[in-house]
């Protein structure tokens, strides 16, 4: 009978695994012996995957491939073992040993991909392997968890492109455009930067970009639109070394502007400083669209007319001035480059004697030492408030009366017309007091009957059997009906007003009754009080005045209590 140790010692090999595959210590034996005779004929990738497949020994085994020059074999066997070690449940010392083949198969993968001497398709060759190895979840999860020891081989091994594509793999973008910076690759840097979602990257890494891709890096931060804090994004509008790098700065603060809707101060503060020393032009059409309501501006209206004053933007000092109300100074300035900015501010106070105080600052400064008449008529005909006499003063003693001949006689005509006018006004108020008068008197004289059977308007009781009020219009009340119907439309000043009068009243009654007789002082406080109840009471009627008042109120004031008196 044949035994399985006959087989392999007769080379069947595949004959001596059959028979010995229902007994695993054989099984074993074999497996070790086609190993061996796989490494003696130096098919050592093949004596790796049976070395795998027993339980021979790892670092005897190890020993063997470690001193040949091809390193594939010792690859595949240590790939093979972590597969065993990755499919089967073991304990924490078997995690350990998990961490330690990865990290020695990275070691081995790049040693091979920048060895020395190698040429291109060797590397590609090795590279490709060793990504697919990178991406298997077994060795995502475990460099995953220890990152930091991968990143120092790998950084070890002066490989940046292997070390960026792991921090891409383990999403560390804070790290791969680190390196990226670092090796002068802006470009990759300012892409993958793109490509994550973390904005505090664009804070970190956007002043950087920003000296060497101005233009790449204004269109990243604009495509985040508002996502990015603008504020946070400042460090990055500061680098402007260079031309293209100003315009870019005043490219994204117009976005944030215009676009983005920003009201933060500092942010307009800037772009109003950058306008001001390099576009000042483009600070005119700002200020413009900003306006000229100060409680609606965004940006510091001192702080902006500081900057423009020190920068000699006069246009802008001026329109800054106008806003603070500093017209005499606004009108000075505008009077050193543009009259017709001047003559333009001085018209836009609203008070007239204001807006004649400038004109007369812009007469002296268009008339004085030149008697130009000319000049001084066209003053007239562009100001309303100004007249002939006021400008008279700024001509020499010796100017000819002759030049001014017509604006007098103009004057004259104006000063002849308004006694005119105000003569037809004195005659219009006379006859209006006088009507007036003359109503008065019939107002006096006026009478209203009154029939014994006349009643309350409120209560319908006889009116004569207790005082009473009668108005113009007809209706007729008691007072104290008319009282109780006024005070809950009263306001709150009215009504404690009317309270106190009514206190004063009966104090006094209360004196006059004590002493069996009143004197002439008492007589006219009491006149004076009862004067002033009624004028609260019967300022006006009761159904053609007050309520009618009242016909936007609603019926309930407090619909709670209402509520709780219903239930």
């Amino acid at each position: 009978m044949i035994t399985v140790p006959d087989l392999w010692s007769l080379g069947q090999y595949e004959l001596a695994t059959a028979h010995a595959a229902e007994v695993p210590e054989n099984l074993q034996l074999v497996l070790a012996q086609r190993a061996d005779a796989a490494f003696q004929d130096g098919a050592y990738e093949v004596a790796a995957n049976y070395y795998a497949e027993t339980e021979e020994t790892f670092e005897k085994v190890c020993l063997k491939f470690m001193v040949l020059t091809d390193k594939r074999p010792i690859i595949s066997y240590v790939k093979k073992r972590l597969s065993r070690l990755t499919t089967s449940d073991g304990d924490r010392s078997q995690g350990d040993a998990v961490k330690a083949l990865i990290i020695w198969l990275i070691d081995l993968y790049l040693s091979q991909i920048n060895m020395p001497g190698k040429d291109k398709s060797w590397r590609e060759s090795w590279q490709l392997e060793y990504d697919e190895f990178m991406h298997e979840s077994a060795v995502l999860e475990c460099t995953s968890q220890h990152r930091t020891e991968v990143q120092q081989l790998i950084g070890q091994h002066a490989d940046p492109h292997n070390l960026a594509q792991f921090a891409i793999s383990i999403s560390d973008y804070d790290q791969v455009i680190g390196q990226q910076l670092k090796a002068e690759r802006y470009g990759e840097a300012l892409q993958t930067l793109c490509k994550q979602p973390d904005l505090t990257l664009y804070y970190k890494y956007g002043p950087q970009l920003m000296e060497q891709l101005p233009k790449q890096t204004i269109d990243a931060l604009m495509a985040q639109g508002s996502k990015l804090e603008v504020d946070k994004v400042v460090p990055t509008l500061i680098v402007m070394d260079t031309l293209e790098q100003r315009e870019q700065v005043i490219r994204y603060l117009e976005f944030a502007v215009y676009k983005l809707n920003t009201t933060n101060d500092a942010i307009h503060n800037y772009l109003l400083h950058l306008y001001a020393k390099h576009e000042p032009k483009l600070l005119m059409k700002y200020l413009e669209i900003q306006g000229r309501d100060e409680s609606l501006v965004h940006y510091d209206i001192h702080y902006a007319l500081k900057v423009c004053t020190e920068l000699d933007v006069k246009v802008a000092c001026v329109f800054l001035q106008c806003m603070l109300c500093m017209w005499t100074t606004a009108v000075d300035l505008a009077l050193q480059f543009d009259m017709q900015l001047a003559k333009d501010t001085a018209s836009k106070p609203q008070d007239d004697e204001m807006r004649r105080k400038l004109w007369l600052r812009i007469a002296y400064h268009d008339i004085k030492g030149t008697n130009d008449v000319k000049k001084a008529l066209s003053l007239l005909d562009e100001c309303d408030l100004l007249r002939i006499e006021d400008l008279l003063p700024f001509f020499s003693d010796f100017e000819k009366i002759d030049n001014f001949k017509e604006a007098i006689c103009k004057a004259l005509k104006n000063y002849n017309h308004r006694i005119q006018e105000l003569q037809r006004e004195m005659s219009d108020s006379r006859e209006q007091s006088e009507l007036v008068c003359k109503e008065l008197r019939q107002l006096r004289a006026q009478r209203i009957g009154m029939e014994p059977q006349a009643v309350c308007d409120i209560c319908d009781l006889v009116l004569l059997v207790k005082p009473f009020f009668v108005f113009i219009c007809g209706h007729k009340f008691h007072s104290d009906c008319l009282e109780k119907q006024v005070m809950p439309i009263l306001s709150k000043e009215r009504s404690r007003r009317l309270a106190m009068l009514k206190q004063e009243m009966e104090t006094l009654m209360a004196q006059t009754i004590a002493l069996a007789n009143h004197t002439a002082e008492q007589q006219t406080k009491r006149t004076e009080l009862k004067t002033e109840i009624e004028e609260i009471l019967a300022a006006d009627c009761l159904y053609c005045g007050l309520l009618i008042e009242t016909i936007d109120q609603p019926f309930v004031d407090d619909w709670d209590q209402v509520n709780v008196e219903w239930e």
